[in-house]
């Protein structure tokens, strides 16, 4: 309490003083919330607030906790504060989509009722951090390599780390937020496994809108590259996988870090923003990963052309979708 208090009067610039809830009020509580959270509440700007200290962080979801907010604040009068030690960015981007209130002391603090009020602190630092509803690159291989290469159902972290040559550190933190994002369940005390909640089409289907297009740069040369860190892309690629008719241009993609190799060392005089026989997509992540043959992936492919107009591309794309023989 005393970290709260302190931390309060840094944003605030005002000592709020904090006090247990009563006993009597607690008592009124359900058991399974009494047993969850350690409570104080005290007065922010005329509203009464009470904070709701998890004492365990791992087994709460963004909806788990808005329903517990709900019963909280309709129980004890009160608005509803969660607290939390440290939170990762994509767990409060999840509490913030859900316009969930919540602290992270010397960190952040949000409040929706107290909007205003916050944002006129931001001046000191306490600016809202307002994060996308996308998932991050690893977490995004990692969805897509479970569905087309292998399934990570069950794997230990250390083998997933080496399945998609991420760090365990990275590894652990993609979990956590395909587990933030219910696309996952964490399971295990000790050896840590995870659990996609769905499978095949459904998993993609509840997926799709949070990713990203993997293309970052585009670049033209007309020189023909050899490198084996290429692979077939864009319509060169989709007419392998449709009855769509390949282009003139040869399309291929590459990771951004095999790119920035081969570009210093091979193709810095040779390639360029606007023309070439070649047309090179320079990726956020190495679709070597994910492919099985000299194309990308079905997947990676669709999110990158996904928002082309023409209309044979939309039909060429349908029909690669539903040709997937989904693991």
């Amino acid at each position: 309490m005393d970290k709260l208090s302190a931390y309060l009067k840094d944003v605030f610039g005002v000592q709020i003083a904090l006090k247990g809830v009563g006993k009597k009020r607690i008592s009124a509580l359900p058991y399974f919330l009494k047993v969850s959270y350690s409570l104080s509440e005290g007065i922010i700007n005329g509203l009464n607030v009470v904070f709701a200290k998890l004492n365990n962080e791992k087994n709460a979801t963004p909806t788990i906790l808005a329903k517990q907010g709900e019963l909280l604040e309709k129980q004890l009068n009160a608005k509803v504060v969660f607290v939390f030690d440290k939170l990762e960015a994509y767990e409060r981007k999840r509490l913030i989509e859900k316009k969930i209130a919540f602290l992270e002391p010397f960190k952040q603090l949000y409040i929706p009722s107290l909007m205003l009020e916050l944002n006129n602190i931001s001046k000191r630092k306490k600016e809202i951090e307002i994060i996308g509803d996308k998932l991050t690159v690893p977490a995004q291989v990692a969805v897509l390599f479970h569905l087309q290469v292998k399934s990570l159902n069950n794997l230990p972290l250390q083998e997933i780390a080496e399945l998609l040559k991420y760090s365990r550190m990275t590894i652990t933190r993609v979990i956590r937020e395909l587990a933030a994002f219910e696309i996952c369940e964490i399971k295990g005390a000790k050896k840590k496994l995870i659990a996609f909640k769905e499978h095949g089409k459904l998993l993609w289907d509840k997926v799709h809108p949070k990713l990203n297009s993997p293309v970052t740069d585009v670049w033209f040369t007309d020189e023909r590259i050899g490198s084996k860190q290429l692979l077939k892309s864009y319509d060169t690629a989709l007419a392998h996988y449709s009855d769509l008719s390949e282009g003139r241009q040869v399309s291929c993609a590459i990771g951004k870090d095999e790119f920035r190799k081969i570009k210093n060392s091979e193709l810095e005089q040779k390639i360029n923003k606007k023309f070439g026989e070649y047309r090179i997509e320079i990726w956020s992540y190495n679709p070597l990963l994910l492919a099985h043959n000299k194309e990308v992936d079905c997947l990676s492919l669709f999110l990158s052309m996904e928002k082309e107009s023409d209309s044979r591309v939309q039909t060429a794309l349908t029909e690669m979708i539903n040709n997937i023989k989904w693991l």
